[in-house]
């Protein structure tokens, strides 16, 4: 299985997790800077796509439109990374930005990360963690 990881990083959080998963999986990572209209996608199985989500937007969501006409037809998992939980409004309001024609063919998780004012704590104060890619790391292999 041949995965690759596209990713957008403000605050640096996003970048340093994807970077981790790309490590653990041995997968192929580039910025969405990195990939115009026309990559081409087919050498992959699985994309990960990854951004983090500030007042209700993610730029994953405009990364999936872009290029879903692509994606559509790979396993593709949606990582949204911030510092409010996954059941708070604003990132219920960014997971429901995603068109319903995308959200119903992906699988999307909502991580910890760091809010923007906290980017400059020591890594032992951080909630970025490695272990917080567990459930990630299981939906690419398989186990969800």
């Amino acid at each position: 299985m041949r995965v690759l990881i596209c990713f957008k990083s403000k605050y640096g959080a996003t970048g340093r997790y994807m970077r981790w998963l790309s490590e653990e999986l041995g997968a192929d990572i580039k910025t969405f800077d990195d990939i115009d209209r026309s990559y081409d996608f087919h050498d992959y199985d699985t994309v990960v796509v990854s951004s983090g989500t500030y007042a209700g937007f993610m730029s994953l969501n405009g990364f999936l439109k872009r290029h879903w006409n692509q994606l559509e037809s790979k396993d593709v998992i949606a990582v949204a990374v911030g510092a409010a939980p996954a059941d708070d409004p604003w990132s219920l309001r960014s997971y429901n930005r995603i068109p319903d024609r995308i959200r119903e063919k992906i699988r999307y998780i909502k991580i910890i990360g760091d809010s923007a004012g906290s980017s400059r704590v020591a890594d032992y104060q951080s909630p970025v963690k490695r272990e917080n890619l567990d459930e990630v790391i299981d939906m690419v292999r398989g186990g969800e």
